[in-house]
């Protein structure tokens, strides 16, 4: 009897064995989603928006673009230059004061400078670079007055093309911008407390990510607005430093040298010459 219900249970389970695979699928599926909210849950609309934010947790920022960008009219450019200047001899802390007063009365910054003293006694002389900050449209009155310090020895400028950088930048902020409203969106209209702490990381990755791209924005704002001027001043160099200085010391140890060198050429040449003087003697009179 019991061989008979085993075999029969047999043939309904063959008989029905789609609607068990269906059931053994719905269970799965019901299953996975209490395991990933986020693979199959209310997330799932935004599957791009939560991949940039895990990027974000693992350090990962997003890349700065560059670009020409072809189109845009109002070009952005980076403006900076190079100016070496030579002064007299004496003069090179009166001219760095010269330096610092352009700056202050421009409105301008100096971000770093540096001084050396080089060389010692005759040879000594100063020199300075400096790192100047510069508004834009003081850029031409500035420069002017800083050729004006001392004898102009190189000067150089640069402009760089940021526009597609800028452009792209501006882009990406907006689009972050409102892939974070999207965001609080969803925190708002989900129930789900696992839906809300997940949430809560994305929009605090979020605003990391607009916080970079806003400051890299500002940094290229600044150095727009702002031209940079790298400013080398060199004190002349004294005439005589190539010239050879000789102490009493050393030429009284060359002559004594001298001397010596000439008693041991004497020394040599005597027997010689009384040898000369002999024959010329013997010579002369058996000559005669």
């Amino acid at each position: 009897m019991k061989k008979m219900t085993i075999k029969k249970q047999l043939i309904k389970v063959k008989e029905n064995w789609l609607l068990i695979l269906i059931i053994i699928l719905l269970f799965i599926a019901v299953s996975g989603l209490n395991i990933n909210l986020f693979s199959t849950g209310i997330l799932s609309q935004d599957k791009l928006s939560l991949d940039s934010s895990a990027a974000m947790e693992r350090g990962f920022y997003p890349p700065i673009m560059g670009g020409f960008a072809p189109d845009v009219e109002e070009r952005v450019i980076i403006k900076t230059a190079q100016l070496s200047t030579e002064v007299e001899r004496g003069e090179f802390q009166k001219s760095e004061s010269k330096l610092k007063e352009i700056v202050e009365l421009s409105n301008s910054f100096i971000l770093n400078h540096n001084v050396n003293k080089q060389g010692t006694e005759r040879e000594l002389y100063f020199s300075g670079n400096y790192e100047l900050k510069v508004e834009v449209l003081k850029y031409n009155s500035v420069v002017s007055q800083l050729k004006e310090i001392g004898e102009v020895k190189s000067f150089s400028e640069n402009e760089l093309d940021v526009t597609g950088t800028h452009t792209d930048l501006t882009t990406q902020l907006e689009s972050e911008n409102e892939r974070l409203q999207r965001f609080k969106i969803m925190f708002d209209e989900t129930q789900n407390i696992n839906d809300k702490i997940e949430l809560t990381d994305r929009i605090f990755n979020q605003e990391r990510t607009i916080k970079f791209i806003e400051d890299s924005l500002k940094n290229i704002n600044q150095d727009v607005q702002y031209s940079t001027i790298h400013v080398n001043i060199v004190e002349k160099q004294s005439e005589y430093k190539d010239v050879l200085f000789i102490k009493i010391s050393d030429i009284a140890r060359s002559f004594v040298n001298s001397f010596n060198n000439l008693i041991k050429l004497l020394i040599i040449l005597i027997p010689w010459i009384i040898l000369a003087l002999v024959i010329y003697f013997v010579y002369n009179r058996f000559r005669y």
